[in-house]
């Protein structure tokens, strides 16, 4: 006789059973890619704060203290959150407009609009310090504008100061901050701004009542996340910061690469995130106070509508919207020209950057492909960044599918897992892979610099891949399946033909992020310089021509793979004949 187990217990086992992947899951094809990610990402950042806590085989806060009780390292940080902050201030206030721009330009303005910010986003980081040092040298095009319009008597130093490394972070995290609201604005109905104004409402009531309450969560956001990122930035600090002003990123690598102390680098690090996530904190107490209260808005609401609207509604809406686009063409300008300066400087005459320049040459290409110095670390950099290529295609490809299929919290737990490299502060995965490797063997090895470096390409193989699965109709492997085809000859003949331009921007764009890593090969490549490193150490000596001339092949990379990247997203998917996938089982 069969004894029925009791309701509640079958349903817990039933609730187990949902938990635990089946041998046929498709979340079990994400397993290599979140190995990987826990192995060389995850353990040594874990391990790097562990060694803060740990010495001697005791437990000791003694870092900690010391971080606490020093007023050098409390100096540091202090800046470092006050830069950071007004780094955050200044991308979001002249983003805005420029978002705004680009969410209600249409047609082929649209395009250009989106291609000049997100190509300069692109664009490798150290291109647009060497641009950026040019500019704001002693001799440079801004210090001689500023003379001559009579803004300063003599030449001030702008390239190596706070000033010229808050510009350089700005220009920097500019589009994040554009390219994250642009998204949220995307959101809204323009039924909306309709609606608020056919019952009477001025356009500046439109603005305030309706546009910024839903858009201000991407405003949020982008502000959270540039935020982070500036905390940590390390490479633009150092080429363009002043020596006396150090930046808490640079006192951290100093700490774990020259002092070899990385109990406080791992205390350092461990302070830094704490000091990232605090925004964030922020941000969730004030909703729920907010939310806690029953008239959340009562004296905000009474200024803004008997002060400040009344005082913005004397200036003509027009005179807004021209001051908007103005405002806009600035910052595209602002994102532009550093890259077209850098071309200019590539052709100008080898021992001097002047602009214009006094002659066309191409001496410096002749130069760049003749010197070993320089075609070795770029033949390197090529080999190393189509390793990390091939293993993000696989192991991302792998993971972006089997986490879409899995659906739920799986897919909601692993995409945050083997996306979250992506989100911390530069510094912190590579000083904590440097600490790792350094205690694995793997520094100053070829195989160092390709699994370190294979980590965030890895992240963003997953996020590109795993979008354009979530639009294959899942039908259709329904239909290949009940027409006799196995699990895997679904997935090569359904699912890879349709996934295929997906997985090959996945797989350019993961080897552009290898190539274009800097931060990571210069603790751990050793002698096996990339050429990022070896740009960055010639830029630490003085600024040539030459460096242009690598800049500018950069640059013409980055172009050559978003037209190939465009041109294979704008195919068509490949038909597939289901039939046919049927008579090959």
């Amino acid at each position: 006789m069969t004894v029925l187990a009791p309701p509640a217990r079958q349903e817990g086992r039933v609730r187990r059973a949902r938990r635990v992947p089946s041998l046929a899951s498709p979340a079990l094809l994400a397993l290599p890619a979140v190995a990987f990610v826990v192995v060389f990402a995850v353990f040594p950042l874990a391990d790097f704060a562990w060694r803060s806590i740990r010495v001697d085989g005791s437990f000791t806060l003694a870092h900690y203290r010391q971080i606490v009780e020093s007023s050098y390292f409390g100096d540091v940080l202090v800046r470092t959150v006050l830069t950071s902050m007004g780094v955050t201030a200044c991308c979001v206030v002249l983003g805005y407009p420029l978002a705004v721009l680009l969410h209600r330009a249409r047609g082929r303005t649209k395009i250009l609009l989106a291609a000049l910010v997100v190509l300069p986003y692109l664009t490798s980081v150290l291109v647009r310090v060497f641009a950026w040092s040019a500019l704001l040298g002693l001799r440079g095009p801004v210090n001689r504008a500023l003379v001559a319009l009579g803004v300063f008597d003599e030449p001030q130093q702008l390239g190596h100061s706070l000033t010229g490394a808050v510009i350089g972070l700005v220009h920097v995290l500019m589009p994040i901050a554009v390219l994250t609201m642009w998204a949220t604005m995307s959101r809204i109905a323009p039924g909306h701004e309709v609606t608020a104004g056919a019952l009477g409402a001025s356009p500046v009531r439109v603005f305030t009542s309706v546009y910024w309450p839903l858009s201000r969560q991407g405003v949020v956001a982008g502000a959270l996340l540039v935020y982070v990122l500036a905390l940590g930035a390390y490479v633009i600090p150092v080429a363009l910061g002043a020596t006396n002003g150090l930046l808490f990123a640079q006192v951290v690598a100093d700490q774990a690469t020259v002092a070899l102390n990385w109990p406080l680098a791992g205390a350092m690090t461990v302070a830094m995130l704490l000091a990232g996530l605090a925004p964030l904190v922020v941000v969730r107490l004030a909703r729920w106070v907010l939310r806690w209260r029953r008239d959340p808005y009562p004296a905000r609401q009474r200024i803004a509508s008997r002060l400040v609207l009344p005082a913005l509604e004397l200036v003509p809406a027009p005179v807004w919207r021209v001051l908007a686009r103005v405002l806009a063409v600035l910052v595209l300008a602002f994102l532009v020209i550093p890259e077209l300066v850098v071309v200019v400087f590539s052709v100008g005459p080898t021992n001097q950057l002047s602009l214009p320049p006094d002659s066309l040459t191409l001496d410096g290409y002749r130069a760049f492909f003749a010197d070993p110095l320089w075609t070795t670390p770029m033949s390197r950099s090529f080999a190393f960044a189509a390793a990390d290529g091939v293993l993000a295609l696989v192991l991302g490809g792998l993971a972006a599918y089997g986490l879409v299929r899995a659906g739920g919290r799986v897919l909601t737990f692993g995409l945050g897992l083997l996306v979250f490299p992506l989100a911390l502060p530069e510094i912190v995965p590579a000083l904590s892979f440097y600490v790792f490797a350094n205690r694995f063997g793997l520094s100053g090895t070829p195989s160092g610099v390709v699994i370190g470096q294979a980590v965030t390409a890895i992240s963003l193989a997953v996020v590109i891949i795993a979008a354009v699965v979530r639009n294959i109709d899942l039908d259709l492997e329904h239909a290949s399946r009940m027409s006799g085809a196995s699990r895997l000859q679904t997935l090569r003949r359904v699912v890879v033909p349709l996934a295929l331009p997906g997985l090959l921007v996945g797989g350019l764009y993961a080897f552009l992020n290898a190539f274009d890593n800097l931060v990571l090969p210069l603790f751990v490549a050793g002698l096996n310089t990339t050429v990022p490193v070896r740009m960055f150490s010639q830029m630490q000596d003085t600024l040539s021509s030459t460096i242009a001339v690598v800049a500018s092949l950069l640059i013409a990379l980055l172009l050559v793979a978003t037209a190939v990247a465009v041109a294979v997203m704008s195919r068509a998917p490949a038909r597939i004949d289901l039939a046919d996938v049927a008579s090959r089982k």
